[in-house]
């Protein structure tokens, strides 16, 4: 399988994930996504870049068992079987060590944003488009005026709260060091991040 396979995925699958968060009008290295994108249109982007991800973390995890032999017992070569009826010794030679990738660490904004409940939502997830790109800015720390300006847009010109439940963020992979960066950051534009178990 060619190496740079699973990173094109993982990298296709990326952009599809900036397309279902941002709904377009965004610039990545050149290339332009111009207009506005549909609901529809973004969740099938979101759910296809969260597949091409998981597709190429998979595969270049190695985790892919090797192709069986094609060899039959019939089609070896006679210096591969035993000359004699007596069973051949077991192979006493030390192996190395199989060794297991290790674990990916998740994104802590992106957890946080999925895991944050966000006030006037019907279900608590971040809906409207300004205050979400408002939070990616802060997040990243660039733009912090238009982040500000976004908010007051949306109708949060004093800022806002967002509660983050605790136990959903620590047990998806956050940690207690991502949740005071993520504060600082936020705090910036005014969004006020409050703390629950």
């Amino acid at each position: 399988m060619p190496q740079n396979l699973p990173l094109a995925l993982v990298i296709v699958g990326a952009i599809l994930l900036l397309i279902a968060l941002l709904g377009g009008q965004f610039k990545l290295f050149g290339a332009e996504v111009p207009g506005k994108v549909g609901q529809a249109s973004r969740w099938m982007s979101g759910f296809a870049g969260v597949i091409l991800i998981v597709m190429g973390i998979y595969l270049g995890s190695g985790a892919l068992p090797p192709f069986p032999s094609t060899q039959t017992p019939s089609t070896q070569s006679s210096e591969q079987q035993p000359s004699s009826a007596q069973p051949a010794e077991p192979d006493t030679t030390p192996q190395p060590p199989k060794t297991i990738p290790p674990a990916r660490a998740p994104d802590p904004d992106a957890l946080f944003i999925e895991t944050a409940k966000w006030p006037h939502s019907d279900d608590g997830r971040l809906s409207d488009s300004r205050v979400r790109e408002a939070v990616v800015l802060a997040l990243h720390g660039e733009n912090i005026p238009q982040a500000r300006r976004l908010l007051a847009e949306a109708g949060f010109p004093d800022g806002l709260s967002v509660d983050l439940p605790m136990r959903p963020f620590i047990t998806a992979g956050g940690s207690n060091d991502d949740i005071q960066r993520i504060r600082r950051r936020l705090v910036q534009v005014g969004i006020r991040l409050e703390l629950r178990d």
